[in-house]
């Protein structure tokens, strides 16, 4: 899903320069790790991590069942970070492995919008269970 939204917060269609480079399942062991390519660099990231799914196959999103590894401009404790990788692609990585009691995953990537009162970036993206 991606999409846009502006300062009179109605949906857009969704970044045509976006594209989805790698989808990595991470080794129980090691930090989720994926790249993407956007509109430059990401404003923020996340990763959203959780336990189970409603009735409807959507991840359960309140503090018990959800977890929320974040980081971009402003966050002082991230819980993952975005680094250059080749071209347009930005690499972005938990800081530490997610917790294999959260399998359900997603991906949130927010770009800066192009000026005041244009629309922001963003995008997310369900990733495999491992």
């Amino acid at each position: 899903m991606a999409g846009e939204w502006g300062e009179q917060g109605g949906s857009h269609a969704p970044p045509t320069r976006l594209t989805w480079q790698r989808d990595r399942r991470a080794a129980r062991d090691e930090p989720l790790s994926v790249e993407v390519a956007g509109p430059g660099r990401p404003w923020y990231a996340s990763f959203m991590v959780h336990k189970a799914l409603n009735q409807a196959g959507v991840p359960k999103e309140d503090t018990a069942n959800q977890r929320v590894l974040a980081c971009g401009t402003g966050i002082t404790e991230p819980g993952c970070r975005i680094t250059r990788g080749a071209g347009d692609d930005w690499h972005i990585e938990t800081s530490a492995p997610a917790p294999e009691s959260h399998p359900y995953r997603v991906l949130y990537v927010q770009w800066p919008s192009d000026g005041p009162g244009r629309p922001q970036k963003w995008a997310s993206w369900q990733l495999p269970t491992p």
